[in-house]
């Protein structure tokens, strides 16, 4: 592997074709202009960039390094070296972003404007998503110039990466087209929710002291996103040099990096620990906002209520911490789970249903999954907004919360997912704004 500060475009002696005589080159080296590459005339020694790295010309030498560069050790590695060259970069993205969903917030909170913003970021989604189908076909433009001849993709010389960038591209643009396509079939929905989210915040902008619970939450999220994904480079990079053969050159040498497995098996244990830090996170933010607004719902003085943020801040902290961490600590035990199932019962679904073996382990399943999703229904977000209301356990709080949901299961259900599904759209559109800067920088500063 060539690493240097700049590729040696040409070393070594020319390499001709000759004509059937056997002494007389097809064309001669230019010694007028020796960099310019003659025809049926090469050099042991030709590259050109890929990322960090220079790569030879020569298939059989390009091959095994294009394969030794695409492992999945060395683009972690690169990956690495990437956020490490440009952390300021990523910084700047993300106080951006942070700084667009706070002016996206603000929107939100005026009445006037929140049915703006929500349209804005439905078309700023459409945007991002047709920006991010561009950059790929032209990485996929970029790789053929690189690995094929004239820059024209031939008998698949641009590999599985080029092939992929292509197909990507092209599955982006359907996903656009269906996206605006449900967006027209469900305009009204989404005019209701609007409504909804301008009574939310109607009610919301009367809480005082609100941001004393997002500021903190954030920052601690943040925290803990960093320090996971320092442990997780960290256990990638520990190992030992251990030193090979060389196939191709006798006698040489190659030092290469044996991963220490054990270290990488415990990165399970680092996200599992990161998805219930986040869930707790999340889980004091649901309880310290349902406390306060069902404080500011049950009062009938409204101008009595004074620091509801910090008395639901006391109150849970001092009273449902270890509800908000148990239930958490179940639902994040039980997510891995429900993916499975739910991988389970498609393949099920997708399977030859006249074939008695196949109707036999299907209802078999299927009577599980019932008694298991039977006893997990209780346990969801709807219980901690109970707890706050009204201060009962974790798992009475998940029964009555759940009842009180089927009970009101046709004006809830529709309504709630519209409503996530619209906010998902100013986080979508607020991240893409900071990640269009970034790349806007790179092209032209970079």
């Amino acid at each position: 592997r060539l690493c240097h500060t700049e590729c040696p475009l040409k070393a070594g002696p020319w390499i001709c074709l000759y004509a059937k005589d056997g002494q007389t080159p097809l064309e001669t080296p230019n010694s007028a202009n020796p960099d310019f590459p003659p025809p049926y005339c090469y050099q042991q020694i030709q590259t050109t960039y890929w990322a960090r790295y220079c790569i030879p010309y020569e298939p059989v030498n390009r091959s095994i390094i294009v394969a030794e560069l695409t492992t999945l050790p060395m683009t972690l590695k690169a990956t690495a070296g990437d956020f490490e060259r440009s952390d300021s970069l990523i910084a700047i993205g993300v106080a951006m972003s942070i700084f667009i969903s706070w002016l996206y917030l603000q929107g939100l909170m005026d009445g006037r404007t929140s049915g703006i913003i929500v349209w804005s970021s439905i078309v700023g989604t459409v945007v991002s998503l047709s920006f991010v189908s561009w950059c790929c076909w032209k990485e996929y433009k970029r790789t053929v110039e690189v690995r094929c001849i004239d820059g024209l993709e031939v008998d698949g010389c641009g590999g599985l990466r080029a092939t992929s960038f292509r197909r990507l591209t092209f599955v982006i643009i359907g996903l656009i087209c269906v996206y605006v396509l449900i967006m027209i079939l469900i305009w009204r929905k989404i005019a209701l929710a609007i409504k909804v989210i301008k009574l939310t915040t109607a009610a919301l902008v009367q809480i005082p002291n609100r941001k004393l619970v997002i500021v903190p939450a954030l920052a601690a999220a943040i925290l803990v996103g960093l320090f996971t994904l320092c442990v997780l480079m960290y256990g990638m990079s520990i190992g030992t040099v251990v030193e090979y053969d060389a196939d191709k050159t006798p006698g040489g040498k190659v030092n290469q990096i044996k991963y220490n497995l054990e270290y990488r098996n415990t990165m399970i244990f680092f996200i599992f620990m990161f998805l219930w830090w986040l869930g707790i996170i999340q889980g004091c933010v649901y309880y310290i906002i349902s406390s306060a607004m069902s404080m500011w719902f049950f009062t009938r003085r409204k101008e009595t209520l004074h620091s509801t943020i910090q008395i639901s801040s006391r109150f849970v902290f001092r009273y449902h911490l270890g509800s908000i961490c148990y239930g958490v600590l179940i639902s994040t035990i039980l997510m891995p789970i429900r993916l499975t199932i739910s991988f389970i019962k498609g393949k099920l679904e997708r399977g030859n249903q006249k074939s008695p073996v196949v109707k036999f382990f299907s209802n078999c399943l299927n009577c599980c999954f019932y008694i298991f999703e039977y006893y997990i229904k209780y346990i969801s977000t709807d219980s901690l907004i109970h707890i706050a209301i009204w201060g009962e356990p974790f798992f009475k709080s998940g029964v009555r919360s759940y009842y009180l949901t089927r009970r009101n299961e046709d004006r809830i259900t529709n309504l709630a997912m519209i409503e996530a599904f619209t906010i998902f759209q100013t986080k979508i559109s607020a991240s893409f704004y900071g990640c269009a800067f970034v790349y806007w920088y790179l092209v032209n500063y970079a």
